[in-house]
């Protein structure tokens, strides 16, 4: 069976190399059959080998034009997500690795100008060597890689921003969220680490949370409230603090809650729906492919 999986994917590749299609449905034939080559290689390097093919495909399908409009969807583990304001979106996935780390990718695409071209950035993910990423401002070629679910808009000096928040498979002992702020600068290109998180001594540009691989941690907007509410983060043992692998969400949750331009710290915020007063059960963030 494994065979002739590969053997039909294979084909949908050799047929897209000798017969190029532009229809939605032929690009997301060949968006599907690298993203699944690269999640099942066995190794590190074939799975490279068939991301960069995935790179290169969507390349050739963002320049299309009116690309902007159609979306990727059903591929597996590929994330495609649209700003609530409609001026840009994300493409992201990741590769797990043999030593238990990840790698990740990602594409911006601008919103459509009236001929139906569209600017677009390919990010490179640098996320192993930034030291100090929660103080970092960093740019296109040296991205903190994440796996983006949530894109959250906001004004800060009269200019839109965007909070994002996303999933980062740290390593074979815990998993880290990271919540950052986007923005564009004068020249239209994407900047990553505003400083307006809230923190004790300085505000922060990315906010990181690490835990336990065995655990779930939720991290998610409440639009109504304009909060961004995480479960607080605890040791399983004290003598254990710091360690963050052994780090479990507890029942409490915090929180931060925009405020004229910056994101401020709330303490024992209240799970509960708004509407019904049902105690909140988090929805499936994106998760990482299986190994």
């Amino acid at each position: 069976m494994f065979k002739i999986k590969h053997t039909f994917l294979y084909l949908i590749i050799f047929l897209g190399s000798h017969f190029p299609g532009v229809s939605q449905e032929y690009n997301d034939s060949l968006v599907i059959a690298y993203r699944k080559l690269a999640v099942s290689s066995e190794t590190d390097r074939l799975k490279h080998t068939y991301s960069d093919s995935l790179r290169k495909q969507i390349a050739l399908f963002l320049d299309q034009e009116n690309s902007f409009d159609q979306h990727l969807t059903n591929i597996p583990y590929l994330g495609d997500i649209f700003s609530p304001d409609g001026a840009f979106r994300m493409i992201t996935w990741n590769l797990t690795l043999s030593d238990g780390t990840y790698d990740y990718f990602c594409f911006i695409q601008m919103k459509s100008s009236e001929n139906g071209s569209s600017k677009w950035f390919e990010l490179s993910d640098h996320h192993k060597d930034i030291s100090r990423p929660e103080y970092r401002s960093l740019k296109k070629d040296n991205w903190y890689g994440a796996l983006y679910y949530s894109i959250i808009p906001f004004k800060k000096d009269k200019k839109t921003m965007y909070v994002l928040l996303g999933w980062e498979g740290h390593n074979k002992f815990s998993n880290k969220k990271v919540m950052e702020c986007l923005y564009f600068n004068n020249k239209g290109e994407p900047m990553f680490g505003k400083a307006v998180f809230e923190s004790s001594r300085m505000n922060k540009r990315r906010v990181i949370f690490e835990y336990s691989k065995e655990a779930y941690f939720m991290l998610r907007y409440n639009e109504k409230l304009k909060q961004i509410i995480y479960n607080r983060l605890e040791p399983s043992k004290p003598e254990l603090e710091g360690v963050y692998s052994f780090y479990q969400p507890t029942l409490q949750y915090d929180g931060f809650q925009y405020k004229k331009g910056n994101w401020a710290r709330v303490e024992d915020i209240s799970p509960r729906n708004e509407k019904d007063g049902k105690v909140y059960h988090n929805p499936k963030d994106l998760k990482p492919p299986k190994r």
